[in-house]
């Protein structure tokens, strides 16, 4: 009000050295928020991975407990072998030698595992059983079909229709 000068301070910046400033001060900022979006994507990713891997773990417990109930009651008796064993246990399940295979062997699952089906495949009906058998192992036959006698625990022989073919696995 008076008119007297306390001080004057001038300063002088170039505004290009003041935006290389500001840029370098805002890289920090701007790295955080880049982070959080990736945060955030992968999250919505991997939430949406769970979700769809549920749906198949729930889908395939449905279909394993169709497989087992249709194999399990099955009118026909189905037998898993390898060569010339019966499987118990492999890459296709536990239960391989269905209840119905047990009852018209008359054998049950832990029997058959082990003995070799030309163990108790009626010698009659043998030579043309493994004359097509072993086609069948060496590729020629897709599979086979014939009428041939097992024999049970008892003595007694039993009429079957047996259908021999690959089971793929995966």
């Amino acid at each position: 009000a008076d008119g007297s000068i306390a001080a004057v301070l001038g300063l002088d910046f170039p505004a290009s050295d003041w935006n290389i400033q500001l840029r370098k001060q805002m890289i920090p900022d701007i790295l955080i928020v880049i982070s959080v979006f990736m945060l955030i994507i992968a999250l919505v990713n991997s939430t949406a991975k769970s979700i769809r891997l549920k749906r198949l773990s729930d889908q395939l417990a449905l279909d394993e407990a169709l497989y087992h109930g249709v194999f399990d009651q099955a009118p026909i008796g189905i037998a898993i072998v390898h060569d010339k064993s019966f499987v118990l246990q492999s890459e296709f399940g536990n239960s391989n030698i269905n209840p119905m295979f047990e009852q018209i062997l008359a054998r049950t699952s832990g029997e058959l595992e082990q003995i070799k089906w030309p163990e108790i495949t009626h010698p009659e009906d043998l030579n043309a059983d493994l004359k097509k058998f072993q086609r069948f192992k060496a590729g020629e036959l897709d599979g086979y079909s014939m009428e041939k006698r097992f024999i049970r625990p008892d003595g007694s022989s039993v009429w079957t229709t047996m259908t021999i073919s690959k089971l793929c696995g995966g």
